[in-house]
């Protein structure tokens, strides 16, 4: 959304260190762990914190640091999940209309 991909999102998807994580987790019993062995936690079934999220690129948007577009697609291949693979279809467009 942040990058104007679709107009709308029913979630966000932050990633931190897992220093940050444990933080957040302390007090949440809402903790999964990925087939990579890292960890999501979800908050209110609308905010996924990843963790260990590695983005190949950070740009800057409206003030915030957010992944770059190349970086949300390995997220979303990686995560493989249905509203994902929808996200990679609107992803591919972006890219070819804008010849990123």
């Amino acid at each position: 959304m942040m990058h104007g991909i679709r107009d709308l999102t029913n979630d966000i998807d932050i990633g931190c260190t897992t220093v940050l994580f444990d933080k957040l987790a302390q007090n949440n019993n809402s903790v999964k762990t990925m087939d990579d062995g890292n960890r999501a936690l979800v908050f209110h079934e609308v905010i996924e914190v990843f963790e260990n999220w590695n983005v190949n690129g950070i740009t800057e948007i409206a003030g915030l640091p957010v992944a770059t577009v190349s970086s949300i697609k390995k997220h979303k291949e990686e995560l493989g999940r249905k509203k994902d693979l929808a996200d990679l279809i609107l992803i591919d467009s972006y890219l070819s209309r804008n010849k990123l």
